[in-house]
This record gives C-alpha cells, structure tokens and sequence, in this order.
C-alpha cells in the first residue's frame, strides 16, 4: 500500500498472498483489484484465493478471500481456463468497473458500469437514481473501440458530467496512449491524450493522491518484462 508523505511517495504496508498456488500456473500473470467498503480485494491468477486487506488499528493485515476474482463489490468470476479472460471467446471480458458515488449535474446519484470485452470494446451503462439507495433508472450507454485491459470511471473536473480514462489496445511492447473522455463527447477528441513511448500502462487509478480534496489520475506504466513500474499522476 503506497501513500503520499509531502512530496514523495512511501510504501506504509505489504501485505503477502498465501495459500494454495494456482495449477498449473498461469502463463499470463492476470489480476484485479477493488474496494469494498475500508477493504481492498486484490485477485491474481497465480494464487486460489483472493486477498482482503484492510487496516487493523495501526496494522494492515490480508484475510483469505474467495477463490476467484473480484470484479465488483458482491461480483466473483474464474478465468477461462487457460485464458487471461473471463468467460467464454464469444461472450468473455477483460474486467468490470462498478463506480458509485457520483452524482449529475441535477444531483441525482449515478450507477455507472463499465465491461471490456474480449474484442477491447468498453461498454459503459448509466443508471440515474431518485437517491441513494432508493430507485435507479436505467440511463445511457456509451461504447469506446480500441480500449486497453486498464481503465476506469469518475467525475475527476467535478462538473457532474463523469470521465471514462483508458489504456490504448496495443501489443505487448508497443508504445501506450491514455485518453480521458467525458461521457458523451466526440471520441476524437479527448479531453486529455497523453502517450508512453517507452512503457505499456498496467493500471488506472482514480484517488485524491496528495489529499487536497481533488481526485488525481494515478497511471502505472511497466516496461514489456520489468518488475519496476513507473507511477504517472495527471491532475
């Protein structure tokens, strides 16, 4: 677990997997990670069983999970056997992102999902909701080609209007592009383009990094065989 301390950026917990290694062993190192609730629930390919992490006073601690992956809070799916997706070839994902918390620029609170299929197609469903916890209606849906196995979903300008940010579908190798969107606007021009020319981008990561009360986009780029990766924040 990684925190902002003034203007560098600490390591404050590691906590192991444990357990039962997956067998055979993964040729593609898959994994994902969400929050639920003060927990974080990271999932990878080589372990059975996922990892819950989450504070104990002053100590981070990992609890056994389910096997499987958490894709959503409440959501647990298996990888196609031999493959780094969900599902089968036809019907199959890369991941999910289930966002709440937002609220339009009316104030109605929003349920936003996103799916990446295995074609790297993102479908992004909307639903408007009278309040929290009460009804939601089902909204729009926005679809993005070309879109890479990292992305994610959030209001980051605060204008009631949310962003979808994404990787680029390259191969292994080839140079990177992160693209922000806001929800309905011309695919063609982004709000943001930003390229990687020596790196591909293993992760999206919307969070209020040095907690001035604004939410950074926290980029994590990895060179093609490299244990290093290279955290990029976008404000």
């Amino acid at each position: 677990m990684l925190a902002m301390r003034g203007k560098k950026l600490d390591v404050i917990g590691r906590i192991a997997f444990a357990g039962d290694r997956a067998m055979p062993a993964p040729r593609d190192v898959v994994g994902t990670a969400i929050v639920d609730g003060t927990t974080v629930i990271a999932s990878v390919s080589s372990w059975t069983r996922s990892l819950r992490v989450h504070w104990s006073g002053k100590t981070l601690v990992g609890d056994p999970g389910e096997p499987g992956f958490a894709l959503c809070p409440g959501e647990v799916v298996q990888l196609a056997p031999g493959r780094n997706y969900f599902g089968d070839a036809q019907t199959g994902r890369y991941g999910a992102a289930c966002t709440q918390g937002m609220v339009d620029a009316e104030g109605h609170p929003l349920r936003i999902r996103a799916d990446l299929s295995v074609a790297n197609r993102l479908d992004v469903a909307v639903e408007r909701c009278v309040a929290t916890g009460l009804g939601c209606t089902a909204g729009t849906h926005y679809e993005y080609p070309n879109v890479g196995v990292a992305f994610a979903v959030g209001d980051v300008d605060r204008d009631g209007t949310p962003e979808v940010i994404y990787a680029a579908a390259g191969a292994p190798g080839d140079p990177d592009i992160l693209r922000i969107h806001s929800f309905g606007d011309d695919e063609r021009k982004p709000k943001l383009k930003k390229q990687f020319a020596a790196g591909g981008i293993a992760g999206i990561a919307i969070t209020d990094v040095d907690r001035d009360g604004i939410d950074d986009v926290v980029a994590a780029v990895r060179l093609v065989g490299s244990a290093r990766a290279d955290l990029w924040r976008l404000e």
